[in-house]
C-alpha cells in the first residue's frame, strides 16, 4: 500500500489470486479508507472485471476506471461518501 499522506493512491496487487480472494482483499482495503478516498487494484483473475463491477454496484462504491493491462485488469475504486 502507498502512503496516503503523500496524496498517492494506495495500490493492491491481487495478481495470482483466484475468486473470491481478490474481492476479499479489496473489501479489507476499502474498510481502511476514508470516504471518497481511492484504491487502485490490479488482478489477473479472468472474472475479476465482471466481479468488481458487480461488487461496486452492490456496495455503493464508484468504479472510476477499468483498463486491461498486462494480461489482467487495473481498476480504480472510490469509496462511497457518507454525505
Amino acid at each position: 500500500m502507498s502512503d496516503r499522506a503523500s496524496g498517492a493512491i494506495p495500490v493492491l496487487d491481487a495478481s495470482g489470486m483466484i475468486c473470491p480472494l481478490p474481492l476479499i482483499r479489496v473489501q479489507e482495503q476499502m474498510q481502511k479508507l476514508g470516504p471518497c478516498e481511492r484504491l487502485q487494484v490490479y488482478a489477473d483473475d479472468p472474472g475479476f472485471a465482471d466481479d468488481i463491477e458487480d461488487w461496486c454496484l452492490a456496495t455503493g462504491h464508484r468504479l472510476c476506471s477499468l483498463t486491461e493491462q498486462d494480461g489482467g485488469v487495473s481498476v480504480v475504486i472510490e469509496k462511497k461518501s457518507t454525505c
